[in-house]
């Protein structure tokens, strides 16, 4: 068995909570990977009538350079362009659900994204940086906000690295919880070809078609030395939310996009790779609805619609030799995002006192504006069987962030609003250094320095007078990482530490009525974690199974957190600033298997347990506030408490059969993915908390290929399971779920 000794390898938290913690986790690794080891057991009997093919031997770039995935010590999956294709997703919102120890929440527009692995979140609704950082190829675009996170529609996709744990030594701010890499195809250097996608497909609810086009193209520019890639695409998702008064499917979505690729193999050692990424998202309204109801959108006065669009590019300059590997990437974005919002059910009641009518309309407008450049130049050694294997680097960017929004209204102008503006210049220096002996042997460790200097203004319009807020803020974080792993033969079997850390962010000045017993702090600072994993990847069965367990334990201390104020406005807070030693404490394990049991088929199964709780009682995290006589009551959050937006379980399982229809290559398959349930607020007041989560969804689909066409056919949340995912707790409280049962065909044709 081989999870009871990886678990040992980590020493165990102390306490009884944890222990009871590390028991539970013990116990339920070991049920999950006995009844895996049996179903591969039970496997192998099936095989001898057939001659199944190895697992596909996929490439990652978790470690900034071409590894075998099974090679690689650390928890790492990757999922392939042709399986988002068949599977017909899109975006990361429909690739992610059920992946082992990952949650991802879209919320309700373009700037209330949020992404967290490994229990490292800082709750669903997010002021803060993200915890996971996100690259498009080697373009960096995790910015000042969570929310902030592009969305890149999932088309001419290679594949998406998802890295598992902490890994700020190479990724830098962000990467907490783990890095998600999203790696675009390169384009044919030896012939034309291309494709051409067309999808129709309808969800329940929603009176129109989704539609989806897709076309893309490449070809030799200088035959074996340079070539260009072009993809066009547009998607519709048709809207099922309707809105009481101002109409039916309010909530349609529209994603365009072009993006140009470019690839040259000058000589033998420098090669080029460029990218150019266009892209514009809108939305007729939010998809949220009132909770009881059958997707009824709440009773606003306007719809309110929401966009983003993505400018980007980035050019890599490669050289191998045979000494050492030197690569430049450079990289530029600017993302905007614009929303709409009817917010008269919140300051509606502040109005009247203020000389405004009882029925005026408070639509607030808002923008956001995020402008990137990065730089980061790296060496590698050459990959060795043994001896010494390094590499060292530099990484500068700049960042130029607005968010802006208003309220406006008759005589005051603007009643409630905001105007933040970020200059963030960050400079960083990292290298690993490691070791691989002849008897298996690899040790590795690996530092990043941080600089970073953030000049932030913020000014909060309250009720139409403002409160202007300048602060500047500069650290010098220090990232460490260490491993160690054994290979024998093809398995391998690992033990790590590392650090990530994130920027720290400063906050908006709040209004505070008088005699309203509350402070708000200026800033948080950067927060850090640590998290401590040991892992085995294994393969049987001559490579035609793959079986990889990680255990882990992070400790995260003095976490930045959005919070509410008794005023009912968001800030962020450090758990530690009211709450000496403070932290959150993560306990989890992944199991991932993947297996060709028989000729023709293919399953995957994996499983995620995340267990990230408060590790002290705390106050600051639940407030209820009198609105009579402004009289605030701080109730204690006890020790143990779950963090919200975290589901303890996250599990998924797939398989594919290959055969053939007369002489036509055809499959049929199905996905299925568990998302436990969480809670959506640490606040204990009537209303603001909510249990989201806790359900089951079905995908299935088949196809068949006629010479150049591909024909698939699928049916999406097959079950039509309607689980509440996401909550907003304005007035009125509205909720959002996943995409009702949807049944589709795609054709694909390829050239």
């Amino acid at each position: 068995m081989l999870t009871p000794m990886l678990y040992r390898a980590v020493s165990p938290p102390r306490g009884p909570y944890a222990r009871h913690a590390v028991a539970k986790m013990n116990y339920i690794a070991q049920a999950v990977a006995s009844t895996l080891a049996l179903s591969v057991c039970s496997m192998a009997a099936a095989q001898e009538a057939a001659k199944p093919e190895e697992l596909q031997r996929v490439q990652v770039t978790a470690n900034k350079r071409k590894e075998p995935i099974q090679q690689v010590p650390m928890s790492v999956k990757a999922i392939t362009g042709d399986q988002l294709e068949e599977r017909g997703v899109s975006s990361l919102e429909e690739a992610l659900p059920g992946e082992p120890g990952v949650v991802i929440n879209k919320g309700a527009t373009a700037v209330s994204r949020n992404i967290a692995i490994r229990g490292v979140t800082d709750t669903g609704f997010s002021l803060t940086q993200s915890t996971v950082a996100i690259y498009i190829d080697e373009l960096p675009t995790s910015v000042v906000q969570a929310s902030g996170n592009v969305d890149l529609a999932l088309y001419d996709i290679d594949k998406i690295i998802l890295i598992r744990g902490p890994r700020s030594t190479l990724y830098g701010s962000a990467a907490l919880g783990g890095t998600i890499k999203i790696e675009t195809r390169n384009p044919s250097l030896t012939a034309m070809e291309g494709s051409a996608r067309l999808g129709l497909s309808k969800t329940q609810g929603a009176s129109d078609w989704n539609q989806e086009l897709v076309a893309s193209v490449s070809t030799p520019l200088v035959k074996d030395q340079m070539a260009v890639g072009i993809t066009a695409y547009r998607n519709k998702q048709a809207g099922y939310v309707d809105h009481p008064t101002l109409g039916k499917d309010v909530n349609e979505v529209t994603t365009e996009g072009v993006r140009v690729a470019l690839f040259g193999q000058i000589t033998s050692q420098w090669s080029v790779s460029g990218r150019i990424y266009s892209q514009d998202i809108k939305a007729g309204n939010g998809s949220l609805f009132l909770p009881g109801t059958d997707f009824q959108a709440k009773p606003t006065a306007i719809l309110e619609p929401w966009s983003d669009k993505l400018s980007a590019g980035s050019v890599a300059l490669k050289y191998s030799g045979s000494a050492f590997e030197f690569v430049s990437a450079t990289s530029y974005f600017d993302k905007t995002a614009k929303y709409d919002a009817d917010n008269t059910g919140f300051f509606g009641p502040f109005g009247p006192g203020f000389g405004l009518p009882a029925n005026q309309i408070y639509r607030t407008i808002g923008e956001f504006d995020s402008k990137v450049f990065a730089q980061e130049f790296r060496f590698l050694s050459p990959d060795v069987k043994t001896g010494l294997t390094w590499s060292a680097g530099l990484f500068y960017s700049t960042e130029k962030t607005i968010n802006n929004g208003e309220t406006p209204v008759p005589v005051i102008g603007n009643f409630f609003g905001s105007a933040s503006s970020t200059d963030r210049k960050q400079s960083a220096a990292f290298g690993e250094l490691g070791y691989k002996f002849d008897n298996g042997l690899t040790v590795n460790a690996g530092l990043r320095y941080t600089k970073y200097t953030s000049d932030d203004s913020n000014t909060l319009i309250q009720f139409g007078f403002p409160s202007p807020a300048v602060a500047r803020l500069s650290e010098k974080p220090v990232t460490p990482y260490v491993s160690v792993s054994y290979a024998v033969g093809r398995d391998i079997y690992y033990a790590q530490a590392s650090k990530g850390f994130r920027m720290g962010k400063t906050n908006f000045p709040l209004f505070v009525p008088p005699g309203l017993n509350f402070t708000q702090p200026a800033f948080a600072g950067s927060d850090s974690l640590w998290t401590y994993e040991a892992g085995a990847k294994t393969s049987w069965l001559a490579n035609r199974v793959n079986l990889n367990v990680a255990v882990y334990t992070t400790r995260w201390t003095d976490p930045q957190l959005t919070v509410f104020a008794p005023t009912g406005f968001a800030y962020v807070d450090s758990l530690g600033r009211r709450n000496p030693g403070a932290g959150i404490d993560v306990n989890g394990f992944e199991i991932d298997l993947a297996a060709r049991p028989i000729s023709g088929l293919l399953v995957s199964a994996g499983v995620g347990y995340v267990d990230s709780r408060i590790n002290k009682n705390v106050i600051g995290l639940d407030t209820v506030t009198d609105p009579a006589t402004f009289a605030v009551q701080e109730r204690v959050t006890p020790k143990g408490t779950r963090v919200v937006g975290i589901p303890q379980i996250t599990a998924n399982a797939t398989a594919r059969y290959s055969f053939a229809v007369g002489n036509l290559p055809a499959f049929v398959g199905g996905s299925v993915q568990r998302v436990g349930s969480y809670n959506s607020d640490f606040r204990t007041s009537p209303g603001a908390n909510r249990v989201l989560g806790g359900y089951t969804a079905l995908d299935l689909r088949g196809g068949v290929d006629i010479r150049d066409l591909s024909l698939t056919m699928f049916i999406n949340n097959a079950t039509n399971a309607r689980p509440y995912v996401f909550q907003s707790s304005l007035p009125p409280e509205t909720v959002g779920s996943i995409r009702p049962r949807t049944t589709g065909v795609v054709a694909t044709y390829r050239f």
